[in-house]
Order: C-alpha cells, then sequence, then structure tokens
C-alpha cells in the first residue's frame, strides 16, 4: 500500500553557491565553473581521490550528492540494495562531446562521437556511498518534476528502495545547475511531503526557455527538386510514383517506387560534388542548401550553427555497385573505397560543404530519424548549445531496402493507398528536406519573415515489435499526447494532421486506432503525404516537415491520393482535395518508425 514519502534534505548547486535545505552554506567567486567545482570540493571539506579523475557533470552530481548526505544520512540505517540513485538532466554528457569538437576542430571532417554514458554520475555516487539499489538517469528538456514523483515513488511504494537520491544534473560549458533530494519513508522534523510542487520550489531558479522558431526550408524528392516545384505537384494533385529507373533489380516493373527524376550526374552539377559520392549525399546538400538559401541569414559566420542530420542507408548505393564486380575479381576494386559509406559520412560531408564545423551528428532511429533530428536540434537550441541548426534527412533508394521491405511484405504493387481499407503496402521514395531552426535571438535580427514556430515534439516508444507497430497505437498516442502537451495545446487548436501513413495495414491501423483515442469526438482535417512522395524513410520526416511549415505559410491542406473506402474501425477519413486559403494556426507532423519509435511534431503559426 503507497504510503507518504518525504524530502528530508535538499541540495542546489547554481550561481556559484551552494544551498541546503533552503539555506547558503557557502558561495564561491570563481571565474568559470571548473574552478568554482574545484574551490566548492576545498570548501566542503570532503575528501575524495577520484574527484580530479571525473569528467565535470560527475564532479558536479558527486558533489551535490556528497552535501546532500552530510550531517542528515545515516547509512547504517539501510541494507546497501535499499538506497538507490535517480537522476535526471537535458543532455547527458554533451559538455563531453563540445569539449571532444573544440579538441578536433582543425582536424578535416571531424566525427562526433557521442558520449553515451551518463549513467556514471549516478555509478560514482553508488559508489562513493556503497549503494546498490535502482541506479537511472533520463533525459528530459527541463526538470521533469511529476516524471521524477511518479518515478522514485513506485520504487518506494513498492519496498524496492528504503530511501533515494533523486533530482537533476547538468553542465553545459559554464552553465550549470544541481538540485539533488534525498527522499525517505520517514519523517522528520524539517521534512516536506515527497511532491512534484515540493521539488519544483526548492528547485527554484529555472532556466529562461529560449524559442526556436523555422527561417528556411528546403526539399527534394518525387514530386519536385525544390520548394516551388513541390507545391505546384500538390496543386496539380501529381503523385512521384513510377517504374524503377535508377537500379538495376530484379523488381523493375513490378514495384513502383517513388524516385527524384534526376540522374547523378544531375545532382553533381547542381551540388558541385563529383558523381561517384552517394546518392544520400547529393540529395542531403541539394535539400540543406536550398533551406539555408531560403532562411538568409546575414553574417551566419557569427553565432552558433550546427547541422542535425537523419538517414538509414548511408552510401549503401556505392557499396552496392562496388561488390557486384568486387566479388566477381577482388583486383577490380579496393575496400578502403567503401569505407566512409556509413551514415555518418553522408552528415559530415553536407557539413562540410556547408562549411559547418560548431556541431555535427547524425541520428538513425528509422522512419522517425528525420523528426528526431528536428526536435534534437530544438533541444540545442532551447539549451543555449547552438543558435542555428539545420536539420532534417535525406535518404536515397537502393536495393538493399528495396529487397529488405519486399522481404517484409508490405511493399504494394500498386501505387499505395494510404488510410484506405483496402489497402496493401507501401511505395519506397527518397529525397531530403531540412529546416533552418532558429533561436530567438537570431530571429530578432532577421528581415526575412518567419515561417513558424516548433512548439511541440515527443518520441515515445512503446517497444512492441522490432518492425510492427502495436495494435493500439501506445506509441503513436504518447508521442501525440505529449507533444500536445509540451505545446501547450489541446487536440481542438490542432488545425491539421499529416498523417505518418504508410499504406501498410499495421501501421495505419495503428496510428488511426491511437488518433480516435487522442482526438475523438473532433477530429481535424488529415492526410498522408506519402501518397505522393512514397515513404523516403529517414528522410521521412524531415520532408513532411518542410510540407507542414509550407501548410501554416500558406494555408494548405493536402490531399490523400487515391482513397476510396473508409476503414471499417475508424470513424473518420482523410482529405481527398488540395485545399489552399485555409486559417491553419496549429499543424501536428507523425513519424513513427520500426521498434515502436514513434516521434510527433507540432508547429505552430507565430
Amino acid at each position: 500500500m503507497a504510503g507518504q514519502n518525504y524530502i528530508t534534505s535538499s541540495c542546489v548547486i547554481s550561481n556559484n553557491a551552494v544551498r541546503k535545505d533552503g539555506r547558503e552554506l557557502f558561495a564561491v567567486e570563481a571565474g568559470n565553473t571548473v574552478d568554482f567545482l574545484t574551490e566548492a570540493y576545498k570548501q566542503s571539506g570532503i575528501n575524495y581521490s577520484r574527484f580530479y579523475k571525473m569528467d565535470n557533470l560527475s564532479k558536479l552530481g558527486w558533489l551535490a550528492s556528497e552535501l546532500l548526505l552530510q550531517d542528515i544520512f545515516t547509512k547504517e540505517n539501510y541494507r546497501p540494495e535499499e538506497v538507490g540513485v535517480v537522476l535526471s538532466n537535458s543532455n547527458a554528457s554533451l559538455d563531453v562531446d563540445l569539449r571532444y569538437m573544440e579538441s578536433v576542430r582543425d582536424i578535416a571532417s571531424p566525427s562526433l562521437f557521442v558520449y553515451t554514458l551518463p549513467n556514471i554520475v549516478t555509478g560514482e555516487i553508488c559508489i562513493r556511498n556503497g549503494f546498490k539499489g535502482e541506479d537511472a538517469f533520463f533525459v528530459f528538456d527541463k526538470f521533469n518534476a511529476s516524471f521524477i514523483e511518479t518515478y522514485v515513488s513506485n520504487l518506494l511504494d513498492n519496498g524496492n528502495l528504503q530511501a533515494c537520491i533523486c533530482g537533476w544534473v547538468d553542465f553545459i560549458g559554464n552553465d550549470y545547475k544541481a538540485a539533488l533530494f534525498l527522499v525517505e519513508k520517514i519523517e522528520t522534523e524539517n521534512g516536506l511531503p515527497f511532491t512534484a510542487e515540493n521539488m519544483d520550489k526548492l528547485f527554484e531558479d529555472k532556466p529562461k526557455e529560449h524559442g526556436v522558431f523555422i527561417a528556411g526550408v528546403g526539399i527534394i524528392s518525387a514530386i519536385g527538386n525544390n520548394v516551388a516545384e513541390t507545391l505546384a505537384s500538390f496543386e496539380a494533385e501529381h503523385a512521384g510514383m513510377g517504374d524503377i529507373t535508377g537500379m538495376d533489380t530484379i523488381h523493375k516493373g513490378e514495384l513502383p517506387v517513388a524516385e527524384v527524376k534526376l540522374s547523378n550526374e544531375q545532382l553533381a552539377r547542381m551540388t558541385g560534388l563529383p558523381q561517384n559520392i552517394s546518392r544520400t549525399t547529393l540529395l542531403g546538400l541539394v535539400a540543406a542548401q536550398e533551406a539555408l538559401q531560403d532562411a538568409a541569414i546575414p553574417d551566419i559566420d557569427q553565432w552558433r550553427t550546427g547541422f542535425v542530420s537523419a538517414n538509414t542507408v548511408g552510401g549503401m548505393d556505392k557499396s552496392e555497385a562496388f561488390f557486384v564486380d568486387f566479388i566477381k575479381d577482388n583486383d577490380k576494386g579496393k575496400l578502403r573505397n567503401i569505407f566512409d559509406h556509413e551514415c555518418g559520412s553522408v552528415t559530415e560531408k553536407v557539413a562540410k560543404e556547408l562549411d559547418i564545423t560548431n556541431y555535427m551528428t547524425t541520428i538513425s532511429t528509422a522512419c522517425s530519424s528525420s523528426a528526431n533530428a528536428i526536435f534534437y536540434a530544438a533541444r540545442l537550441i532551447k539549451n543555449d548549445v547552438l543558435d542555428i541548426v539545420i536539420a532534417g534527412g535525406t535518404e536515397s533508394l537502393t536495393k538493399f531496402t528495396l529487397n529488405g521491405f519486399n522481404t517484409l511484405m508490405i511493399l504494394d504493387k500498386e501505387f499505395c493507398k494510404p488510410f484506405d481499407e483496402n489497402r496493401h503496402g507501401l511505395n519506397l521514395g527518397e529525397g531530403a528536406g531540412y529546416l533552418v531552426l532558429v533561436s530567438d535571438r537570431v530571429a530578432e535580427t532577421l528581415t526575412k519573415p518567419l515561417y513558424c514556430k516548433l512548439s511541440g515534439y515527443n518520441n515515445s516508444n512503446d517497444a512492441y515489435h522490432q518492425t510492427a507497430s502495436s495494435p493500439d497505437g501506445t506509441g503513436s498516442y504518447l508521442a501525440m499526447e505529449k507533444a500536445l502537451k509540451k505545446a501547450g495545446l489541446s487536440t481542438n487548436d490542432i488545425d491539421y494532421i499529416n498523417l505518418h501513413g504508410t499504406g501498410t495495414p499495421n501501421n495505419d491501423s495503428a496510428e488511426g486506432t491511437a488518433i480516435k483515442r487522442l482526438f475523438d469526438p473532433y477530429y481535424p482535417p488529415m492526410s498522408s503525404t506519402k501518397s505522393f512522395t512514397g515513404h523516403t524513410l529517414g528522410a521521412s520526416g524531415g520532408i513532411e516537415a518542410v510540407f507542414s511549415v509550407l501548410a501554416i505559410k500558406h494555408g494548405f491542406i493536402y490531399p490523400n491520393l487515391r482513397f476510396e473506402t473508409q476503414m471499417e474501425e475508424l470513424p473518420f477519413s482523410p482529405e481527398t482535395k488540395f485545399s489552399k486559403g485555409n486559417e491553419i494556426d496549429h499543424v501536428m507532423s507523425n513519424s513513427f518508425g520500426f521498434g515502436g519509435n514513434c516521434t510527433s511534431l507540432i508547429f505552430s503559426r507565430i
């Protein structure tokens, strides 16, 4: 049975000061955070030989935990497995990434190796104190007191723990904050009930959230080589599917695809890149260049600019071509010629051409990849790591993906018809779509009107199956619900939904079920633009984000081509005709990937 739990001690470190249980222990005059931590370590009178070997995030978390427990906590009252540590922050160990990037700034096309061990912070606290209970670390945009309350309360109420250190530890450059709470089942004289409200009060001095605005868009797909051509295809209701022409495959004439109507030679001339580079890179550069040109940011070098890009196939098209001859005769080529065909190499090549060196990274989470890239970019801006981010994704058609999806038996031999009762599968497509996201500080300097803002986003994973969505659409529902919550909107506020809508029986049923559960009885206009572009996999979230942004600017609602029969289990149907001049203030864009990786973005009029 659940009982009352209490905050028996708190420690907050920020602004060169250390406070415990609401009173200041000491303050330190320091030129930077590292100096502050070193001096605070000395003033605390705590000796720990491992301190100087830790990364800065661990130093901050460990110091806060030592001061939290000092003079208040009796370890002997608990067995080691009865005490846990549950912490969170906004960017894991991003400070380590940034210092790494700085150290390799002069190296050509550096890769970003993400430091993925935030649990080292909780680990150091456990090692120092001999705790062996729950050890967890979560990443949020900001301190999520409600989640921490629920998570830790369950551990205590279910008897998994008798005491827990929980809270927030964040360190990026010279911005830092630690707010830790000791929670026990016992009531003390100065203790407070363990609630989200009380944690928020103790946390105090929350950092101001920065706005994230869309300043530019760029796209290339089967329905257009730029934004203007794309809009013309929508208005003419002209789809991009057709027979395979760009691949030498046994499925020619059997499986339709949505190809970009340019050869590699033409793309190379457009970009200035060599023809022997991967098509994924060529497509990505075309769209990213258009987005940057559209944003028209003067003196962009004065800002901290990053590139966050997504794809799932990398240079697979070039690897496939290489091995055809190499397998027959290994004198026909050198393996070193394909060593850089991984997903990250695409990002590096495009970033180099865009002259972006402050930050770059690659996200590959199947069909939600570029939607995740966009909201990761937003978080980098909101947390004041970057001022400008070009974010989205790129993907080329390859035999690898065509054969893989054909093996899954989810390709339609006709042009796909998402959300139709008689749908049979998807058509693969290719292309790239990017947004230029800017902070409020950058936005204030621009003379060209902004498109809109990114007001909400969420990624949720139901982990139901390696490829299939859960039948009840759990991941889809959570992604949409939490994106709305972040945006501060209700379902009635959404004016258009760009559906993930692949056309497979499983996906459309799961997404539709989730929409019914969340939006019933009000259903805004919605459609799947994959009925035009095909499913561009890792690029789809970026391409459809561009469509969503343009919908707000022009009042567009896109049609769901070839729709005939409403799905029996759903009380709504998608739009079937293109319309413009609509009042559209908020657009939701869904991107749901393999493994249950579901993401929803919400764009809003400024």
